[in-house]
């Protein structure tokens, strides 16, 4: 089964995790890029924190498409 049957048959919540983590990532960087010549809005742990909870959502979304776990149903284990 492909990825983009896995999609259309589970989970379009994952797909939607994994869309908007990467945009915050990315919006994360860029807003930093465009203010750090003004003034340091995040300096490099911040950065890393703002984007290390995307970037698990990231890993987290990609591993539940690829293993077929339903976007609606939580699983506790």
């Amino acid at each position: 089964m492909s990825i983009k049957q896995k999609i259309e048959n589970y989970d379009k919540m994952w797909f939607s995790v994994f869309v908007f983590s990467l945009i915050s990532i990315i919006a994360v960087y860029v807003i930093d890029y465009f203010f750090s010549e003004e003034f340091s809005v995040f300096d490099s742990i911040s950065l890393f924190l703002y984007t290390m909870v995307p970037g698990i959502l990231v890993v987290v979304s990609i591993w539940a498409i690829k293993s077929g776990i339903p976007g609606d149903i939580p699983k506790n284990h």
